[in-house]
């Protein structure tokens, strides 16, 4: 028998809870942290900046290749499994990161392909997935709390590794022992607090709360169910398949190259970690007001503001030189990409339906790849040719400008259905 639970007893926000705690350690820490301890590595190592930005390159691929193979996984096991299962990935590639690591193709094999696999796993697209089978009228919400917390994690992770780095007697290397730690708590975490949906605990979505009428539902309590083959048809899903592309290659290339191009302008290292810093900030902060108001204002109008502000950002970066632009830039490009973090996936199940969520989710993940792939070895290579990393902030932020104005004349693939 479901029971209509109040807001006391209904075990949803306290699952967010518990993912908050996973979601840090497996993709704040390991993605955002990594890009200081793999800056210092590539240092340590003497690489160049094609070679330097190789980790990252395979990571980006990873995650994405491996998009398909976890919604697969969550339509056949329990996302609890799927979770613990990435948690220990990453535990295990971040040792070995500390103790095995002496040439570039080592670092991209071992961050690249086993902690991407585990960051895939235990990252973003089965914790999302679950906040659709807990939430419909608050949705968006419980995606943008999730978000906000890699944006939480991802702004402490980099200066706090960038201390163990620069203070530890084996600098990088024992920065990775501590995201290996986190790792394996996570994998706890997941096993002892996360379910699979309220009927395993005789609850419903939302908590039993009743459902609005018509005229004040938001843009998330609605009903939809396009299968994924007719999603494809739609010009709709193609333009959140480049904005997707346009916050992977703007991502990747902060990460791989934001902090050398912050030296190559002129400024310390140290810095240069704290504009990753800066751009996670920024980035939650923008989430907090997605989420609030993406369930009732329309996440596409949103997202193409953002985009917006990622444009301004990137071409900032490019000629960014002294502590006033070297600051702009990454709260202008952060707080774009916090809003597109939220509101491509929240179009994906406000556009498509729950039921698709993870399947369609994957796909962007999976077309995003190639550029996250290729973003960071193409701005390495311009780098050693011209000396400049300009060019690659400035093509960005023409891609963005594009997608910004493709978002606004963007119309929903069907006619809404009425909600609950």
């Amino acid at each position: 028998m479901k029971v209509h639970s109040g807001k006391a007893g209904f075990y949803g926000w306290r699952l967010i809870a518990a993912l908050c705690l996973i979601l840090i350690a497996t993709v704040s820490f390991p993605m955002y942290g990594g890009a200081v301890l793999n800056s210092a590595m590539a240092r340590d190592l003497g690489l160049d900046a094609a070679l330097a930005g190789l980790p990252i390159s395979v990571f980006m691929l990873t995650v994405g290749l491996m998009a398909p193979l976890v919604a697969l996984a969550l339509s056949r096991v329990s996302a609890r499994a799927v979770i613990a299962f990435g948690a220990a990935a990453i535990a295990t590639g971040a040792c070995a990161m500390s103790f095995m690591v002496q040439t570039p193709l080592t670092a991209a094999l071992l961050y690249g392909g086993l902690i991407g696999c585990g960051v895939a796993f235990g990252g973003i697209l089965a914790t999302q997935t679950l906040a659709t089978r807990w939430f419909m009228q608050r949705r968006t919400r419980a995606m943008a709390v999730l978000a906000a917390v890699v944006s939480i994690g991802a702004f402490v992770a980099p200066s706090l590794l960038d201390i163990f780095v620069r203070t530890s007697a084996s600098g990088w290397r024992d920065g990775w022992l501590l995201v290996a730690g986190m790792a394996l708590i996570a994998a706890i975490i997941a096993l002892a607090a996360v379910r699979e949906q309220p009927s395993d605990l005789g609850q419903e979505v939302d908590g039993g709360t009743p459902a609005p009428d018509e005229k004040t539902a938001g843009f998330s309590a609605i009903n939809v169910n396009i299968a994924p083959r007719d999603a494809l048809r739609t010009p709709a899903y193609w333009i959140i398949m480049l904005g997707t592309n346009v916050f992977s290659g703007s991502f990747s290339l902060i990460l791989a190259h934001g902090i050398p191009h912050m030296v190559e302008r002129g400024e310390t290292s140290t810095t240069g970690a704290l504009t990753i810093s800066i751009v996670m900030a920024a980035g939650l902060a923008s989430k907090l007001v997605a989420g609030a108001i993406g369930d009732r204002f329309d996440p596409r109008l949103i997202w193409a503001a953002g985009l917006s502000a990622t444009t301004a950002g990137l071409a900032i970066a490019a000629f960014a030189r002294g502590p006033l632009l070297a600051y702009a830039y990454p709260a202008t490009v952060g707080l774009g990409l916090g809003v597109s973090s939220i509101c491509m996936m929240a179009l994906i199940a406000n556009y498509y339906g729950k039921p698709h969520f993870a399947a369609l989710s994957s796909g962007l993940i999976a077309g995003q790849t190639l550029t996250g792939f290729m973003v960071p070895i193409l701005s390495g290579w311009v780098f050693n040719a011209i000396g400049d990393y300009r060019p690659a902030f400035l093509v960005m932020a023409g891609f963005s400008a594009l997608v910004s104005i493709l978002l606004f004349m963007m119309r929903a693939p069907v006619a809404r259905t009425s909600p609950d």
